[in-house]
């Protein structure tokens, strides 16, 4: 079952690659944001953003930022819902218990492994608090909506491991069951330097929808 994470703090993808930072006048994390695209564009980006590497383990600090392009039509997705979780899981469990073939009715007791943020209605997701547009000579990414969200010190209990970021995309079936389409999510390793201190990577895997 579930447990949401108490303190859990928010200020109010499927094309997959591996992103390496530079410093380019950002101490921190900074990953998401280009508006260049190799193919089709998304139909849903995100990105993220940190003040530094280094933080101290009680208050590792990421602010992720996602939405469609600006001008998207909900047509087709009024229906669906768009969950944000957060989790130290693998991946691949986490794919898997997001794909249980019975699915979902309660998008907040999914999986010991899926930490529930927000559910939101399709219309909403659509609407002008979400939308993304590109500006600039050179065509920076730039968000409406943004949420900062402090990892709880129960995620970063090993070594070596990731934080997952993710917006779980569900559509009701003819069951009158949720069930997961696609999973636009960015995957953050860290490691624990001491027992006090987390590095966040300088790479990240990052998949816009």
């Amino acid at each position: 079952m579930v447990k949401k994470i108490m303190g859990l703090r928010i200020a109010i993808i499927m094309l997959f690659s591996l992103v390496a930072l530079s410093a380019c006048g950002h101490n921190g994390i900074n990953a998401g944001f280009s508006g260049r695209t190799f193919g089709r564009e998304p139909s849903i980006w995100i990105a993220v953003r940190s003040n530094g590497f280094d933080f101290d383990i009680d208050n590792v600090e990421l602010e992720f930022f996602f939405g469609p392009p600006a001008g998207s039509s909900s047509a087709g997705w009024e229906n669906n819902k768009f969950v944000l979780f957060l989790s130290s899981a693998s991946i691949n469990l986490i794919f898997s218990e997001l794909s249980a073939h019975d699915g979902h009715d309660d998008f907040q007791n999914i999986s010991d492994h899926l930490y529930f943020i927000e559910e939101i209605c399709g219309h909403r997701f659509y609407s002008n608090e979400f939308s993304t547009s590109l500006s600039g000579f050179r065509r920076r990414r730039r968000f409406s909506h943004s949420q900062r969200l402090t990892i709880p010190r129960e995620f970063l209990s090993v070594e070596r491991g990731e934080i997952t970021f993710m917006i779980a995309v569900f559509h009701m079936d003819e069951d009158e069951k949720w069930r997961a389409g696609f999973t636009p999510h960015i995957r953050i390793p860290y490691t624990l330097v001491d027992s006090q201190t987390v590095r966040l990577s300088s790479e990240i895997f990052l998949s816009q929808g």
